[in-house]
């Protein structure tokens, strides 16, 4: 009996400590949605709303929504095991079956639909060329980008063929900004990102496609953390029907540490 005390308890407090942890995290992204919604008008929001176009509503209402359904969960845990309340607890186990068909459906979209991935690389090349030289936030994370990963340009097309990989620039803000040294006619407009010794309009920049470049490294992070989320909501599952089952034979002695 001793050892089963222990073991309701350590599953309660696992339950309390991870759910408060995810209730501050909800509570930020929130305040972060809130704040893109209030204060469009400061000058950050206004280079990401600047950056993203339309998807910058989509990326509020996802903030909030996101947000929303991680601190109503979490309440609803942290209740369910303050105020001992079995019917809260079984609202929790609900909400982490939405939880979990939720990221198992984008893990699985992600993974098997290259349309998906195609259509989020167009989008980024389409901020990319809209935002480079105008947005200096978008213009130094590109730079700092193409120099940590020794790419250049963002085209996303497999036919697009560059002689040189700078061309992707033309008619971007910095292309129109940046004049070509007509001295030297081997010389192209080139942001030093994109060469190897850090200078300008070099002749040998690198060659890659920074949008290939990340999706291929990072992309598999999606549904990954698709699964790592659906594991971590599995074990939070088990330990609330734990609780539940053992609540149904004395409810009193599951809620007691």
């Amino acid at each position: 009996m001793a050892v089963s005390k222990c073991c309701q308890s350590c599953l309660r407090i696992f339950i309390l400590i991870t759910n408060a942890i995810f209730l501050i995290i909800g509570d930020v992204l929130i305040g972060v949605g809130i704040y893109f919604c209030l204060f469009d008008d400061q000058a950050a929001v206004k280079e990401i709303k600047q950056t993203l176009d339309e998807e910058f509503l989509v990326l509020r209402v996802t903030l909030i929504s996101v947000g929303s359904i991680m601190v109503v969960a979490a309440f609803c845990a942290c209740a369910g095991m303050v105020l001992k309340s079995r019917c809260t607890l079984i609202l929790y186990c609900v909400l982490l079956c939405l939880i979990i068909i939720f990221c198992s459906a984008v893990g699985v979209v992600t993974a098997v639909m290259p349309s998906i991935n195609q259509s989020a690389q167009r989008e980024l090349e389409s901020g990319v060329k809209r935002s480079y030289g105008s947005v200096s936030l978008v213009t130094t994370g590109v730079d700092s980008i193409q120099s940590e990963m020794r790419c250049c340009g963002w085209w996303t097309s497999p036919q697009a063929q560059f002689e040189n990989s700078c061309t992707w620039f033309n008619g971007t803000t910095w292309y129109k900004a940046n004049p070509v040294d007509k001295s030297d006619s081997n010389s192209s407009k080139c942001p030093s990102s994109c060469c190897a010794d850090g200078k300008a309009n070099c002749k040998s920049p690198y060659a890659e496609s920074c949008t290939k470049k990340i999706f291929k490294k990072y992309l598999v992070a999606v549904p990954l953390a698709a699964v790592a989320a659906v594991i971590l909501c599995l074990c939070h599952l088990l330990c609330a029907v734990v609780l539940l089952v053992k609540g149904s034979h004395s409810e009193r002695e599951i809620f007691a540490i």
